[in-house]
């Protein structure tokens, strides 16, 4: 059977971290026997301590995933909020990772990577790997039928219904997991400027189809939800790293990017595999 595509770019990550630390650093699982390893070199003097406090040490045994690739970006504005700009917002005075905000329904609250909060205004952040290509988005509780929402987030409360009524509509974006993101962040920040922003892994070249609907289905969400007390956008990490490098032109942040883009930024597999 042929690899998918998510399976593919996965194990291209992987194997380039795999060649980077070596085998000795993963475990017989395939996964980091220590995930600190998984940091970028200007991370690791982070206290044992403090980082199992902080982040959960599951998640981040895959260097490849989403939740690495979100922390080896932001763990070293922890020092520096006010210098971080997400979208058109800087200026943070407290940064949050591995958040959860309740939606009101029963059961696990949706995941955040990163809350970035500057008083009444905040910006959060949800990653994905390349995962997103296996096309298996999660669906919503019937629970969430029973959900009403205000005027200000009619945009969101129209999406909820549409995938209610049809949890297939999107194959790439998980859109039922921005619904409860949005929820969530709606009820538990009342009052708040809040922006929801979707980053994503791209490969250098994004040329195959499956990129291309993504990016489109992305596109129907953002005009769906439009002026919503909590605003969606959308960026790629590369996107969000060559911003991050125009905007500072500081030596310690051109070689934390350097080493990003070594360890994420993947050539296209041969067009044999896709």
């Amino acid at each position: 059977m042929r690899t998918s595509l998510a399976q593919r770019y996965i194990g291209t990550l992987h194997e380039n971290w795999r060649g980077r630390l070596g085998p000795s650093a993963f475990g017989a699982d395939g996964r980091l026997v220590d995930w600190r390893s998984g940091l970028l070199p200007c991370l690791r003097g982070l206290r044992t301590a403090e980082a199992m406090r902080l982040f959960d040490p599951v998640r981040l045994r895959q260097p490849e995933s989403a939740a690495a690739m979100a922390l080896n970006s932001f763990l070293v504005w922890r020092e520096r909020p006010r210098d971080l700009r997400l979208g058109e917002r800087n200026g943070f005075t407290e940064l949050r990772f591995a958040a959860r905000c309740p939606t009101g329904v029963r059961g696990t609250p949706p995941y955040l990577d990163l809350i970035a909060a500057n008083g009444e205004a905040l910006v959060t952040v949800t990653a994905r790997g390349p995962e997103y290509l296996a096309r298996k988005p999660s669906r919503l509780a019937r629970a969430y039928a029973d959900i009403s929402l205000p005027e200000a987030m009619q945009g969101w409360q129209a999406l909820l219904q549409d995938l209610l009524d049809e949890p297939g509509r999107f194959r790439h974006v998980d859109a039922a997991s921005l619904v409860k993101n949005a929820i969530g962040i709606f009820r538990t920040f009342p009052g708040h400027r809040a922006t929801l922003l979707y980053l994503f892994w791209e490969p250098e070249s994004a040329e195959a189809l499956d990129f291309h609907r993504h990016r489109v289905e992305l596109q129907t969400i953002l005009q769906q939800v439009d002026g919503s007390a909590v605003t969606l956008q959308a960026q790629s990490f590369a996107e969000l790293w060559h911003d991050w490098e125009r905007r500072f032109d500081t030596p310690w942040l051109r070689a934390m990017v350097a080493e990003l883009r070594e360890r994420y930024a993947v050539a296209t597999p041969p067009l044999s595999a896709l």
